[in-house]
């Protein structure tokens, strides 16, 4: 009888855990463009995470954000995607934002306004990633 309640337990926990593992597996992928996004210029992201990447993390990690500003580079990563650097006015602060797809047409020089997910300062800057050109 004892045997048969600890069959029953064992069954029950492996259709709950094989459950668990197949909603996590097919959870559906957050996308930008469904997002309220965090309206900012790239001056006040670089400063909020230069000054205090704690309470920066707190606010915009894993976040959409929007920053509008003037493309200081322009490169290809390695996702097949265009990877887009904007420079705050102190010329030490950058934000790097990794476009979700190739965008050819973009110049240096030019203002765009970009929105991607916040993953953080890195050791070359805060980054962006799965952002999409808004204008």
């Amino acid at each position: 009888m004892k045997r048969k309640y600890i069959l029953i337990s064992l069954c029950v926990l492996m259709i709950t855990g094989i459950s668990i593992i197949y909603w996590m597996w097919h959870k559906p992928e957050k996308k930008v463009e469904s997002e309220e996004g965090i309206v900012m210029s790239v001056d006040k992201l670089c400063h909020d995470f230069s000054t205090n990447e704690t309470m920066a993390n707190k606010l915009y990690l894993n976040k959409a954000i929007e920053v509008k500003g003037q493309i200081n580079e322009i490169s290809d990563n390695l996702d097949g995607g265009t990877m887009l650097v904007f420079s705050a006015s102190n010329g030490i602060d950058y934000i790097e934002s990794a476009l979700r797809e190739k965008t050819t047409g973009l110049q240096t020089g030019t203002s765009v306004t970009i929105k991607g997910f916040c993953v953080g300062k890195t050791i070359t800057g805060v980054s962006l990633t799965d952002c999409i050109l808004l204008r």
